[in-house]
């Protein structure tokens, strides 16, 4: 069977939704990177302000290492209940001051600035940060290192928050555009609706040109159509104007015709009779040429 003919409405919404869809979803994927960078940006300065705080509470007292260890630092990262916190300080040797000894070690030589990263330990990711500090006494100077972790459950919490609240936000503007969508759509082709029903409303003889008030995209449209029916009424005077022709032109033979055949059933005598035949043949004749000729005419005037 024949084809549906594709709709253009639901072209354009099935083409616009595919772009919300694509925006949508971009969206969704730059509120997922925020909400990681915002998270790692507010927890690593946690981690980095705790390092630094046991820095300072680290001393170098006639060449032995005296820690006095600052639990409020600790207690920054504690503010997470679902996280876990680790610490070590340790020599520029790598020997054990106090704290976990198996943490994993920077991926660089610490420098003058915090250096975070994130490894694997006790089953799980952790995000860490080290510290190099170089401490003097009156008697030697050495370098520390200290080294505090946190687990990142909190800060992928707070991500994901973002992200939710972003999707939330996101599936709301995507319903709102898709109907606005939906109302341009229909407001776009209100005026082909017009035109229909002006056409749908007129007589079959109704071919006066459109007056509809349509936008620029259709104007050409309208004029095109305008011109069709200016040409079909024209075709249509020209073929009534053939119409009344030829019933004149056939009245005068048919009436001749008649006129004969009432002759000859008037006549007795067969010579008349037979006169009248021979009248009615020549003008069955000329009738006949003179059909072929209004036909000839009808089909130069259809071509």
């Amino acid at each position: 069977g024949r084809q549906p003919a594709p709709s253009l409405r639901r072209t354009l919404l099935l083409y616009l939704g595919a772009l919300l869809a694509v925006f949508a979803v971009a969206l969704l994927f730059a509120a997922r990177d925020y909400g990681q960078r915002a998270a790692n940006r507010s927890y690593d300065h946690l981690l980095v302000s705790s390092a630094l705080s046991i820095a300072d509470s680290v001393a170098l007292v006639d060449g032995q290492w005296q820690v006095d260890l600052p639990y409020a630092a600790l207690d920054l990262l504690s503010m997470a209940p679902e996280d876990r916190v680790f610490y070590r300080v340790a020599d520029s040797r790598g020997r054990l001051i106090t704290g976990y000894d198996d943490l994993p070690a920077a991926p660089a030589r610490p420098g003058a600035r915090p250096q975070l990263f994130d490894a694997t330990y006790s089953g799980e990711t952790v995000r860490f940060v080290v510290v190099a500090r170089s401490l003097a006494s009156e008697t030697a100077q050495r370098d520390v290192q200290v080294q505090v972790g946190q687990t990142r459950r909190a800060r992928e919490a707070v991500a994901q928050d973002v992200v939710n609240r972003a999707l939330l936000a996101i599936g709301v503007l995507s319903l709102l555009s898709l109907a606005l969508v939906a109302l341009g759509v229909h407001r776009a082709f209100r005026p082909l609706v017009r035109v229909e029903r002006e056409l749908s409303q007129r007589e079959p003889s109704d071919l006066r040109p459109l007056d509809a008030h349509v936008p620029r995209e259709m104007d050409q449209m309208v004029a095109e159509l305008n011109r069709f029916m200016a040409r079909l009424s024209s075709s249509n005077e020209t073929l009534r104007a053939f119409m009344a022709e030829a019933a004149h032109q056939m009245r005068t033979p048919l009436a001749a015709l008649r006129a004969q055949a009432q002759l000859a059933l008037d006549d007795d005598d067969p010579e008349d009779m037979r006169r009248s035949l021979q009248a009615i043949e020549r003008n069955a004749t000329h009738m006949s040429r003179l059909l072929n000729q209004l036909l000839s005419d009808a089909s130069v005037i259809h071509r």
